[in-house]
C-alpha cells in the first residue's frame, strides 16, 4: 500500500480544528522554539500540549527499529515509568512494542485501545498484560525516521481522556515534524541507552528486585502474581530477564548468584 494511502487510512477524514483550536496549534508550535532540555520538553508535554492534546503520561526518545527488532537509545518520560520498558525487553535486549512495529510498517499515526486489539501471538497477549500492569490506559502515537530510514524519534502519549480518531491523528501528523526538532535539541547531551551486547549489565528494576525476593522464599510465578497483584505472564517474563541479567540457567542458580553479589539476603 503506497504511503499515502496508510497516512489517509490512520486518519481519515479533514482534521477540523476550530479558529482557536488553530491558534493554539501555532503556539504550541512556536513554544516548541524554546525548548531546549528534557526537562523543557516534559513542561512542553505536561502544560502547553494538554490543550489540543490531553493525556496523562507521554514517553519519547530516539530507536532503531527494524521489522523484528527495535533497539532504544535515548528516552524522555514523564509519569511513564522506565519499568516499562524493561518489562518488554527481549532475551537478545531489544524492546518489544508492536505499536512502535505497525507504526514502522505504516509511517502514520498508530491509535491503541486495548478493547479493539486483535491479539493473534502470545508474545502479543504478554505485551498487552504488560501494558496494562502498568496502568496504561490507550496510545496514539507517532514518529519520524532519519534520512537513512534506520533511526526514528518517536512519541507515544497515553491516559488521553478522549475518543481516539481522526481528530487526534491529524494533531499528531501535524505536530510530530515539530516535536522531533524540539527532541533533536533536547536529546543532543543525553547519554545513549545501553545496547542488546550490553544490557545484561543493567540493574535490576524495583520490580525485579520484588521478584528476586520471592524467588528466595520459594514461591511458583503464580504465587508472585498473587502476592504481587500482577498477571502470570508478566511474573515469568521477569524471571526470565533476571535469569538473563545475571547469567543465570534456572531460579536456584539466579537466587546464589544474587546472594553472592549482594543483591538479596
Amino acid at each position: 500500500m503506497p504511503l499515502a494511502e496508510r497516512r489517509r487510512e490512520a486518519a481519515a477524514g479533514p482534521l477540523d480544528l476550530s479558529k482557536r483550536e488553530q491558534s493554539v496549534l501555532l503556539g504550541l508550535i512556536g513554544s516548541l522554539l524554546d525548548v531546549e532540555t528534557p526537562a523543557d520538553f516534559e513542561r512542553w508535554s505536561a502544560y502547553p500540549l494538554q490543550e489540543l492534546l490531553p493525556h496523562a503520561m507521554m514517553i519519547c526518545g530516539v530507536a532503531e527499529i527494524k521489522p523484528k527488532q527495535i533497539n532504544i537509545r535515548k528516552v524522555i518520560v514523564r509519569d511513564w515509568s522506565l519499568e516499562y520498558l524493561e518489562a518488554n525487553k527481549q532475551r537478545d535486549g531489544s524492546f518489544y512494542s508492536p505499536i512502535m512495529a505497525r507504526w514502522n510498517e505504516r509511517h502514520a499515526p498508530q491509535l491503541y485501545v486495548p478493547a479493539h486489539d486483535g491479539v493473534t501471538t502470545a508474545e502479543h497477549r504478554r505485551w498487552r498484560e504488560v501494558f496494562q500492569d502498568y496502568g496504561l490506559k490507550n496510545i496514539a502515537a507517532h514518529g519520524v525516521h532519519d534520512v537513512a530510514g534506520s533511526v526514528t524519534s518517536y512519541f507515544n502519549f497515553s491516559g488521553l481522556p478522549v475518543r481516539l480518531d481522526a481528530r487526534v491523528a491529524g494533531v499528531l501528523e501535524l505536530l510530530t515534524p515539530h516535536m522531533h526538532l524540539a527532541l533533536t535539541r533536547a536529546l543532543s547531551n543525553v547519554p545513549t541507552m545501553p545496547t542488546a551486547e550490553a544490557s545484561a549489565a543493567i540493574v535490576l528494576t524495583p520490580r525485579e528486585y520484588d521478584v528476586l525476593h520471592w524467588m528466595l522464599e520459594g514461591k511458583t510465578n503464580w504465587e508472585i502474581a498473587q502476592i504481587s497483584g500482577r498477571s502470570e505472564h508478566t511474573i515469568k517474563h521477569q524471571v526470565e530477564r533476571i535469569l538473563v541479567k545475571l547469567d543465570a540457567s534456572n531460579r536456584a542458580q539466579a537466587v546464589a548468584k544474587a546472594i553472592s553479589l549482594g543483591l538479596i539476603h
